[in-house]
């Protein structure tokens, strides 16, 4: 880090980290309450999947990594979110209790059919999870 980054806000720090994703990987960011009723209702054509990150935590940052690197689901096939749970944690609360999940990050949840089909969190996030499920669609 340099001294630089010591000044700048948790949302710029996100946006810069989203832009880096050499794989084709397009994150759609979520940032509202209102998002989770269009993810819910796009999930029955497409499958939906929620990436929630901490851009202060190592183990989120390697996770998101690794689904950058790896990801290879065509975007027609999967919507990918990524919510930053520091910018936007009434976002974040809202999603435990809508699903019903309790808030980890990292934390990956995968949507069909208007519901959670699998969620998963830290080490367990890899990119087969949603390439399972996508290819049960």
């Amino acid at each position: 880090m340099s001294s630089n980054d010591l000044f700048k806000s948790q949302r710029d720090i996100a946006k810069e980290e989203l832009s880096a994703h050499p794989n084709g990987l397009r994150w759609i960011t979520l940032e509202s309450e209102d998002q989770l009723e269009e993810i819910i209702k796009d999930s029955h054509q497409t499958t939906q999947v929620v990436f929630k990150h901490s851009t202060k935590c190592p183990i989120s940052k390697g996770r998101k990594e690794h689904l950058e690197k790896e990801f290879s689901i065509p975007e027609n096939n999967a919507s990918v979110y990524y919510l930053d749970v520091i910018t936007h944690r009434p976002v974040s609360l809202a999603i435990a209790d809508k699903w019903n999940i309790e808030h980890q990050s990292p934390q990956l949840l995968v949507l069909q059919n208007g519901k959670v089909v699998t969620h998963t969190s830290h080490e367990d996030i890899t990119t087969t999870v949603v390439e399972d499920w996508v290819a049960k669609k």
